[in-house]
């Protein structure tokens, strides 16, 4: 996994996506933690995530199914 090979995991992962450091493995890590929102739901936004449409998907197949219910009650 990307991840683990970039040590930039847990704690460390949040602390430097907050610097700007790791940010796309952290958000990816923070996503699959139930995260799925600020900076990495806007970032897999960009990537065709976890909104909108994408989280009606996502929750049919229980992907982001917390969020994707929030986002559909908002």
């Amino acid at each position: 996994m990307r991840l683990q090979r970039g040590g930039c995991r847990d704690e460390a992962a949040e602390r430097r996506l907050q610097r700007g450091g790791c940010r796309e493995e952290a958000a990816e890590m923070r996503l699959q933690r139930g995260g799925c929102r600020d900076e990495a739901a806007e970032r897999r936004l960009q990537r065709g995530g976890c909104r909108d449409e994408a989280a009606e998907r996502r929750l049919q197949r229980g992907g982001c199914k917390e969020e994707a219910a929030e986002l559909k009650l908002n």
